[in-house]
């Protein structure tokens, strides 16, 4: 009893500190946490906006159109690849603010925003809320961009590392994208955190809607993170803007239901689009690894205390998938870019630099046969 007594008045001490109207002042600023770095943002905001139309499929098979949102930045040389960022289930593009001025030097950034979340539209069906539609319509811009090439970078953390190479393996034959870097990202099906779990209760789901979100971005940034005293007051902002967002909340909430139905299916046996991601991808990434079309490199990162996509998801797919680098960074949670945003960027560089050499050496060797 006691015990119990105990937790739950830790609970509750717990939840008024979330409920407390200084909330944002529990959390340090990205400059009290890396004082000697440019990762203030600032350059995020100046990023401009675009939009395009693009049309996919629904699961009741009509076609619909919606606008893709994404921001770019182009202050990297002519001649340098494009890094086209996704992220995660519930996030946007916002998720990348403490990255951009790391990386803007090394690549022509492309920071997307999946239907539904940030900016980009979502239609209030059911059917749009799917993890097909997500990837079939960032497919779509890919092409329409003419992003399917060789020096494209398709970067992905969670879902969007399942969007990156679920895109990858939907173009198939047509692809023509040569490198993938994946922070911890979602690609078997596994048990879900709670977090997802708890989606599919209606009192839940109902409550979410009622409480502050930035009571929600502390709560779900905390709960995947490896060490909450790393949570930049600036990502907890962003998260929260983007659930006060039409659609953020709501995307959220149903993707979250469509993927413990797909998890669901596929740990009873059966087979969908998640239990079938990595060895579509696998086939495609082997065939490009023996030669027949653009050698596709990957770069994985995760950390040892993901509490949402638990390690061994990693460690699965650099045992399938070939050409993978992995490292694996202690005390880091699901979201390496907040985290330990000059280490994913040392890595990224590394990356590049080292395929990007592959590259030419190849080319060299080509023309002197």
């Amino acid at each position: 009893m006691n015990s119990a007594f105990s937790g739950l008045w830790s609970g509750a001490r717990a939840l008024a500190r979330l409920c407390d109207p200084d909330l944002l002042q529990q959390f340090p600023t990205a400059e009290m946490l890396w004082p000697q770095a440019p990762l203030g943002g600032r350059l995020f905001d100046r990023l401009p906006l675009s939009k395009e139309r693009v049309r996919v499929r629904l699961a009741n098979g009509r076609s619909r159109e919606l606008a893709l949102a994404w921001r770019s930045c182009d202050r990297a040389d002519p001649r340098a690849p494009t890094l086209v960022l996704i992220p995660g289930l519930g996030d946007s593009a916002e998720t990348w603010r403490l990255l951009v001025e790391a990386l803007a030097p090394l690549a022509r950034l492309v920071l997307v925003d999946p239907p539904g979340f940030g900016r980009s539209e979502l239609w209030p069906t059911r059917e749009a809320f799917r993890a097909e539609v997500l990837r079939d319509a960032l497919r779509e811009l890919i092409v329409q961009r003419g992003w399917n090439r060789p020096s494209t970078i398709l970067l992905g953390n969670s879902l969007g590392g399942a969007l990156a190479l679920g895109v990858v393996a939907a173009l198939g034959p047509r692809n023509r994208i040569g490198r993938l870097v994946l922070l911890a990202p979602a690609a078997y099906p596994q048990e879900l955190s709670f977090w997802i779990r708890a989606q599919r209760l209606p009192a839940h789901a109902a409550f979410a809607h009622l409480v502050p979100k930035r009571m929600l971005a502390s709560v779900a940034l905390r709960a995947s993170v490896g060490d909450p005293r790393c949570v930049a007051r600036e990502s907890v902002e962003d998260l929260a803007r983007h659930l006060e967002r039409p659609y953020g909340l709501r995307a959220f909430q149903h993707l979250a239901r469509d993927l413990a139905r797909l998890c669901g299916e596929a740990l009873r046996g059966g087979s969908n689009i998640l239990s079938a991601l990595v060895p579509k991808c696998a086939r495609t990434l082997a065939r490009t690894a023996s030669g027949e079309r653009v050698p596709l490199e990957v770069l994985l990162l995760h950390g040892d205390r993901d509490r949402v996509v638990p390690p061994w998801v990693a460690e699965r797919l650099e045992l399938q998938m070939p050409r993978v680098e992995r490292h694996c960074w202690r005390g880091v949670g699901h979201l390496p870019q907040l985290e330990r945003p000059f280490e994913v960027a040392a890595a990224v560089q590394r990356f590049l630099a080292r395929t990007e050499a592959a590259s030419a050496s190849a080319g060299d060797a080509t023309a002197a046969g």
